[in-house]
């Protein structure tokens, strides 16, 4: 952990044998209290996980709010200037650094999760910036891959791939989203469709929705901010070779896990501007999707096989559709022929 230097090390509250120590883990901050006795020295009292900005005082709150907020805006406008800057950054981007694993940590890596948590990370070797490539070695050195790494938040590594001798390049990432487009053809209806979904297409941190010719776009970690601009380009090309022509694309970054990764939030439209109200069918049901002020990324696509699930059960049926938001799944029990639909 990186001590931020906004908060002491050792607080005032040593009194009574208490001594806490406050280390920052963006966006909060771990509090760990030691107590001393006449028969216990140091012992590991408690870990706590305080909102970010607060610290743990003698059980009581402190609030280092100006100083937090300067760090924070600093790392937002240092980490917007790179990814504004990140047009063009698709040649080959090699490993400068190495992180190794503490012992007995990277369970959930080792079973093929995606992600390295900062308290899993025994130290990194080398030089490196905020969104570079690094390379990932167990405990003993056991080279487990190569994935983004960032400071700013508790997922320290987003793995990219298992093969430390990968090439990261333009051609990798093609590859990456053709495999996820070929896959979307042969399972999904690709009129509306999640094209890009995150880790699950091994594109960490990137989602990409496609309504009809719209293309909406949410970037969610550092390492794919900087060079999201050329991962759409690319895939727009792609999307030509199936005589697909995008006619608008706007990003929807305006997620708060953003501030995790210590990213603005952004939502703006990529090239030109177009009408942000667009008319998609679904299941045979016509909606009209507002993907610059709708929910998340304009509509809930990955609901899309649920929603046609439940025309099966509905014919003849009075249905109750509880807590909705667009009226999705009581549009599709009308249209397969429920007696009564009802809204909530």
């Amino acid at each position: 952990m990186q001590d931020s230097g906004c908060l002491p090390k050792d607080t005032a509250g040593r009194k009574r044998g208490y001594r806490l120590r406050a280390e920052k883990v963006f966006p909060s901050y771990i509090i760990s209290c030691t107590y001393t006795t006449s028969k216990t020295r140091g012992r590991q009292a408690f870990f706590r996980t305080l909102p970010a900005g607060f610290c743990l005082v003698r059980f009581g709150f402190m609030r280092y709010t100006e100083e937090y907020d300067k760090r924070r805006t600093a790392s937002y406008a240092q980490n917007s200037e790179i990814a504004q800057a990140g047009k063009g950054m698709l040649e080959e981007r090699k490993a400068k650094a190495v992180v190794n694993i503490r012992t007995g940590c990277g369970r959930y890596l080792k079973a093929g999760g995606p992600w390295i948590y900062d308290n899993e990370i025994e130290s990194v070797i080398g030089s490196f910036q905020d969104g570079d490539i690094v390379e990932v070695r167990d405990f003993d050195r056991f080279p487990l891959g190569l994935g983004f790494i960032n400071t700013n938040s508790k997922i320290r590594v987003r793995m990219l791939t298992r093969d430390i001798h990968m090439q990261i390049d333009k051609a990798f990432w093609e590859k990456r989203l053709r495999d996820a487009w070929e896959y979307r053809k042969t399972t999904v209806d690709t009129g509306s469709c999640r094209i890009i979904f995150g880790e699950a297409d091994f594109i960490p941190g990137l989602v990409v929705d496609k309504y009809s010719d719209i293309l909406v776009i949410q970037s969610l970690s550092l390492g794919i901010d900087r060079i999201k601009s050329d991962l759409i380009d690319l895939l727009v090309e792609i999307l030509k070779e199936d005589r697909i022509e995008i006619r608008g694309i706007c990003e929807r970054s305006d997620a708060k896990v953003r501030a995790k990764e210590g990213l603005p939030l952004q939502k703006a439209f990529i090239g030109p501007a177009f009408y942000s109200n667009i008319e998609i069918e679904e299941n045979g049901v016509h909606y009209m999707v507002d993907v610059m002020e709708g929910q998340k990324t304009g509509f809930f696509l990955d609901q899309k096989y649920n929603r046609l699930a439940i025309q099966k059960l509905c014919k003849d049926a009075r249905v109750l559709d509880c807590f909705t938001h667009t009226g999705s799944f009581a549009l599709n029990a009308g249209i397969a022929g429920a007696a009564e639909v009802t809204g909530v």
